[in-house]
């Protein structure tokens, strides 16, 4: 559940009990719940009542009234609780407020983790600069290029072979092919700089450069190596 911290957040709640819903009542110097969200806003609050403190994820409704929907720890009488909280007593005055809390924290590093990591597709609008990149290699067995599998590849040719692609516009794959005994190469229909396919060498790897620009499937041959 996604929820917000903020700074300087605080009210007090005259509501008893352990029932969902309280009723705020601002506290002079500090800002108000409503001041950060609106009706259904999830929140992460602490309430101190006595000796008592919970924390949680609660929502902001109508009136300046907050429910506590979920919480995620206590401490009731000096005992602790984060595997099955409940919702403390309230008695007297309880003072309510926003706090980072260490579930927010670890949302946060959950996510650090995730995006940080690029395990997933990201993509950037602004300019990005890299100190160092190193590109997947990968030995293609089979006869699919499928920039997936890594944007190096390189293939030893042990019979007349057959290429598909799965190359979707803005990707690259750079392919070394070995083609020592003078296989037949059929590829996917590619627009060929120089107008025709390349002639592979029976020696050394060629190095076939392909590209997909508005649909179209590109490729030459920069070199021999």
């Amino acid at each position: 559940m996604d929820a917000i911290v903020a700074d300087l957040i605080r009210e007090t709640t005259s509501t008893t009990g352990s029932g969902l819903t309280i009723t705020l009542t601002a506290e002079a110097n500090y800002g108000r719940f409503a001041d950060v969200g609106v009706v259904g806003t999830n929140v992460y609050y602490v309430i101190r009542t006595g000796d008592d403190t919970e924390v949680g994820i609660g929502s902001l409704q109508t009136g300046n009234t907050l429910d506590r929907d979920t919480p995620l720890v206590t401490v009731v009488s000096g005992v602790y609780d984060d595997s099955s909280p409940a919702r403390i007593t309230l008695a007297g005055t309880s003072t309510v407020s926003i706090a980072p809390t260490a579930s927010a924290l670890n949302d946060l590093l959950n996510d650090l983790s995730a995006y940080g990591k690029l395990a997933d597709a990201s993509s950037w609008t602004g300019e990005q600069t890299f100190k160092e990149v190193s590109e997947t290699q990968y030995s293609l067995t089979g006869t699919v290029i499928d920039p997936a599998n890594g944007t190096l590849q390189y293939k030893t040719l042990s019979a007349n072979t057959t290429f598909t692609e799965s190359l979707a516009d803005g990707q690259a794959v750079t392919l070394l092919i070995d083609d020592g005994t003078a296989y037949t190469v059929t590829w996917p229909t590619t627009t060929w700089v120089g107008g025709s396919a390349p002639t592979l060498p029976t020696t050394g790897y060629a190095v076939i450069e392909l590209f997909q620009i508005n649909s179209v499937l590109y490729g030459l041959q920069s070199g021999n190596a």
